[in-house]
This record gives C-alpha cells, sequence and structure tokens, in this order.
C-alpha cells in the first residue's frame, strides 16, 4: 500500500483552510472575507504546487529505483556469462596442457622404445623438420 501521510496532511490542510473560509464567511463581511481569501490564495497555490511536486518526485523515484534494480540484474547476468566464459576458457587450456603432455610422454615413450628421437613436424605445413627424415 502507499505511503498516505502526505496525502493525510494535505487533506487536513485543505479542510483547515476551508474551514477559515467558511468561519470568516459567517463572521466577517464579504469585504473582510476577501482579504482573508486573499491572504489563503498563496498558500492554496504553494500547497498545491507542493503536492504537484511530490507525487510527480516519488513517481520519478520508484522508476529511477525500478531502473537501478534492471541495471542490477543485467549487470549480474553479465558478470556470471564471464564467469562461465573464462571457466570454459580455462577447462579448455586444461585440456590442451593435458593433450600437450601425453604427445610429449608419447615421444618421450616412442624415442625410448627405438632408441632414436622422433622428428618434430612443423605446425604450419605437417611437414618434419628434420630434414633428414624426410
Amino acid at each position: 500500500m502507499e505511503k498516505s501521510g502526505p496525502v493525510l496532511v494535505a487533506i487536513v490542510l485543505f479542510i483547515v483552510m476551508g474551514a477559515i473560509t467558511i468561519v470568516a464567511i459567517k463572521k466577517y463581511q464579504f469585504d473582510q472575507v476577501l482579504k482573508i481569501w486573499n491572504a489563503q490564495i498563496g498558500v492554496f497555490g504553494v500547497l498545491i504546487g507542493m503536492m504537484g511536486t511530490y507525487f510527480y518526485a516519488a513517481s520519478s523515484m520508484k522508476i529511477i529505483d525500478v531502473q537501478r534494480m534492471q541495471a542490477v540484474a543485467e549487470r549480474n547476468e553479465a558478470l556470471a556469462e564471464i564467469e562461465v566464459t573464462e571457466s570454459k576458457w580455462m577447462e579448455a587450456a586444461a585440456e590442451i596442457n593435458s593433450l600437450s603432455q601425453k604427445v610429449t610422454d608419447y615421444k618421450t615413450l616412442m624415442t625410448a622404445y627405438k632408441g632414436t628421437p622422433l622428428p618434430d613436424v612443423n605446425e604450419s605445413d605437417g611437414s618434419f623438420l628434420d630434414s633428414e627424415r624426410q
């Protein structure tokens, strides 16, 4: 439920000002009532302006708060995606390291088995780097 405090204060002030006007009409002459009303009209204007400003500002603050909450949620989603991406990169790097270690272990095993080192392969075209082995 909305906060009703400012609304109640505004209603009470309008009732008080209306009561002052009614009492002035009953008690004083028309010329004096106009003077009282003339003094009250400035207060009425300020009060109506304050109410409009308050409710406009309150609704604007709600909109800003909703936008802030949406921005925080979007930021958290982006951070989660970054963490997932980093996690996938780390898993891929670990797998590459594991495969590289297996290749190194295989080359070591084959060298020990045959007694001669295996040639290195050129990564760009797949040719052997050791020209004697071609």
